[in-house]
């Protein structure tokens, strides 16, 4: 068989494997408006380094609009909210909505156009989040349906072409309500970035102090009361937690002159402050007033309590008397 003869199936041989091949390339590289390039350089929905450099976080739910600042540098209590009350934040909440963003990774990307904005949820939402950062550049996020069958949630970001199915948070935030994000715990802090701890026994000053607990240099590690005390970390620790296990019995907003007259003479003559210090040499201040049966426009059935104030918040918060037996200790009470 001469060439000749045969060249009519080599051509047709060299365009099947030609249409073969192009439909094989099409099918690897083609992705509806997003990139395989794109698609992996974002298969994160936030990277830790732009979380890091949040300074205010708006969450908008069905059960309200909550705003939430944070102090750069107190490590002590890193978060709290500004709107529609001045509180601490909830520090597990904050937790799992900050691991959720970070670890959240995409699955699939879908079109923004109006039929999918309509399937996923996203053209009237329920749930909002915007995150300004330390430039303030502001960053909206919109989050929609939930999949509970490969536990996925459909969200659009601003300024973000397509729609991106992602990895469910660990927190449900169409739910959340102003109970669960503010801190029912007046003393909850991480453990770990406590440098120390003063009590007064009264006003603060050098004759009321009762105990100076300081966290010695990592290099010699350890607690020590003073220059030849050492304390018990172990006891340290109890205590904190016994101070975290306490819970008001109610939060007192000072509406008139009264109730304002009242707390003010009853805090200027405390029975205890407490005094906790970070790595950073921020300081939160818990002051203890002394035991009260009348409070103006209160009800206290003649009960006993006491308030505590907290330097970084404006709220009072109301303890039942036995409470205080937490605060009645000596040095003794954390001598190693």
């Amino acid at each position: 068989m001469n060439l000749k003869n045969i060249r009519p199936y080599i051509t047709f041989a060299l365009f099947v494997f030609l249409i073969g091949f192009t439909t094989f390339l099409t099918e690897v590289f083609q992705t509806p408006k997003t990139s395989v390039k794109e698609l992996i350089e974002n298969i994160q929905l936030f990277r830790k380094e732009e979380l890091s450099r949040l300074q205010t976080i708006i969450l908008v739910n069905k059960n309200g609009n909550f705003q939430f600042e944070k102090n750069q540098t107190n490590e002590l209590s890193p978060w709290l909210m500004s709107a529609p009350e001045q509180r601490t934040a909830n520090a597990k909440v904050f937790e799992k909505l900050l691991n959720s963003l970070a670890t959240s990774k995409i699955k699939k990307s879908f079109p923004s156009d109006d039929n999918n904005l309509e399937n996923f949820s996203l053209k009237n939402p329920t749930t909002t989040l915007e995150f300004i950062n330390d430039l303030n550049k502001k960053t909206k996020v919109t989050l929609g349906l939930q999949n509970s069958i490969d536990k996925s949630l459909f969200v659009k970001v601003e300024n973000l072409p397509d729609i991106y199915q992602v990895d469910s948070f660990d927190i449900d935030l169409t739910s959340l309500q102003l109970s669960d994000l503010i801190e029912s715990n007046l003393f909850a802090l991480d453990k770990q970035v406590l440098s120390a701890i003063q009590i007064y026994n009264g006003v603060k000053n050098t004759n009321t102090l009762v105990v100076n607990i300081v966290k010695n240099p990592s290099e010699i590690k350890g607690w020590r009361l003073s220059e030849k005390e050492l304390a018990s970390e172990d006891k340290i620790f109890h205590f904190i937690e016994k101070l975290s296990n306490l819970k008001s019995h109610d939060v007192l907003e000072l509406a008139n002159d009264a109730q304002r007259k009242k707390a003010s003479a009853l805090l200027q003559s405390p029975k205890w402050i407490v005094t906790l210090e970070d790595l950073n040499k921020n300081i939160i201040t818990y002051t203890v007033s002394n035991i009260f049966t009348e409070f103006p426009n209160y009800e206290t059935k003649g009960e006993s309590y006491f308030i505590v104030k907290i330097s970084n918040q404006e709220n009072f918060y109301l303890f039942k008397k036995e409470s205080m037996d937490v605060f009645d200790i000596t040095k003794d009470n954390f001598v190693l």
